[in-house]
């Protein structure tokens, strides 16, 4: 009896925060959009150089694929902040308008805030939440591009260095190069410099900081579940669709860590494949439940476009269009340059000789048959979303979620080595 109670209390819980996030969601956007856009139209046009220099797509790294920014959709984010709306509140804030330009691809908003010729027109981007508006709107009433993206820079070295000291902290250094891999793959230079990579890199970041600082948030199934419940939302809310499994695969990967090392109590709380399950469901709810109610707003301000979405679906998954193979084989080409090439033999190398000397030492650890097969099914989880998500995963910044199979297959071979305790 008490378990269906708890089950019913959590349903209800997860209702209730999923409705109040659409609810919050709408009033965040409704309140940024309240804010003047002539400044923010200006420091965008302070950036006209720097949008003409890298274009659509630059390569910081001269035709070196791993490299390459989404200039394209920065200038669209720039160009929904700087909107000079015309409608209500509420109905620009659920159709989030932008200028586009007639013939030229991507480089409108550069021309728009410059006050070029051309003939422009209004688009509406509303499958979207496009909650990065939140801090992107008044943050361009204070600085330009080039500034916010120092800003960025700063931030994520920043939430990067206290992450890497936590995991000092707690397990002495162990994992630490894993993590770091992770972090290498996703490539923090490029996720600092445009700010379509970033929604994914702040959350999976902090979502692994407070997973490993404050491990109540975790504790029990309530609360792993709403936890997890709220990264799928807030991925929907701030993300357009990036590398979306990483949110959930990075955090997840600390509370399997800590179910590991016994850190906190955390292994007494669950069986390690199901907490994987779990975590899967209730964010895909959070994730899915957000993004689909984005879809069914634009109606209170009498805008239909379902059939939109339901041909962007479609489109987006290319099931039957493109083969699964091609698109995982084309994410590992990305990596495919010598220097990743190199770094990854040397740290595979490094973890074969440490789990050959904890043998010797005698510091072999067997692990639980539930950790490993959780692991596993870390590393599968961003190959299966490629098969869900084939057309999309086409673009290049699709190569991102196979941090989390590398990470993942890293830290497996680091928990075979002796365990650190708090």
């Amino acid at each position: 009896m008490n378990q269906v109670f708890s089950r019913k209390k959590l349903a209800i819980h997860a209702i209730a925060i999923l409705a109040l996030s659409v609810i919050l969601g709408v009033i965040m956007l409704c309140l940024v959009y309240m804010l003047p856009t002539g400044k923010m139209k200006a420091n965008v046009a302070a950036a006209y150089d720097l949008f003409m220099d890298e274009r659509v797509y630059h390569d910081w790294s001269n035709d070196v694929e791993y490299t390459r920014l989404d200039g394209y959709t920065d200038m669209l984010m720039y160009g929904t902040a700087s909107y000079p709306g015309e409608e209500s509140v509420l109905n620009e804030a659920l159709m989030n308008r932008h200028i586009d330009m007639w013939y030229e691809d991507g480089m409108d908003v550069a021309f728009w805030s410059t006050d070029s010729e051309g003939e422009y027109r209004p688009i509406s981007y509303e499958v979207y939440w496009h909650g990065y508006l939140i801090w992107l709107k008044p943050l361009l009433l204070f600085m330009h591009p080039r500034n916010i993206r120092v800003l960025n820079m700063v931030l994520q070295f920043v939430l990067i260095g206290y992450l890497l000291q936590t995991l000092a902290m707690k397990f002495r250094g162990k994992y630490s190069l894993s993590v770091v891999s992770g972090l290498i793959v996703i490539n923090t230079v490029s996720t600092a410099m445009c700010l379509q990579y970033s929604s994914i890199f702040y959350i999976s970041v902090i979502g692994m900081i407070l997973v490993l600082k404050f491990p109540a948030l975790t504790r029990g199934r309530h609360n792993f579940s709403l936890f997890f419940l709220m990264s799928g939302i807030l991925v929907a809310y701030f993300d357009f669709l990036t590398y979306p499994p990483i949110a959930l695969c990075m955090p997840l990967m600390m509370y399997l860590i800590m179910y590991n090392e016994g850190v906190n109590g955390v292994q007494s709380e669950s069986n390690g494949v199901f907490a994987v399950l779990r975590a899967g469901i209730y964010w895909s709810v959070g994730y899915i439940g957000m993004w689909g109610s984005k879809w069914f707003l634009p109606l209170l301000v009498g805008d239909n476009r379902l059939d939109y979405v339901l041909y962007e679906l479609g489109y987006r998954s290319g099931v039957g269009k493109v083969s699964f193979v091609e698109v995982v084989v084309e994410k590992i080409k990305v990596l495919m340059i010598k220097p990743l090439m190199v770094y990854f033999a040397v740290c595979l190398l490094y973890l074969i000789v440490k789990l050959v000397m904890s043998v010797v030492r005698k510091q072999f650890v067997s692990l639980r048959r539930d950790y490993v097969l959780a692991m596993i099914m870390m590393m599968v989880i961003p190959i299966a979303w490629y098969f869900v998500v084939r057309e999309h995963s086409l673009h290049t910044f699709a190569y991102r979620e196979l941090a989390g199979t590398i990470m993942a297959g890293m830290i497996l071979l680091e928990s075979f080595s002796y365990q650190t305790r708090e």
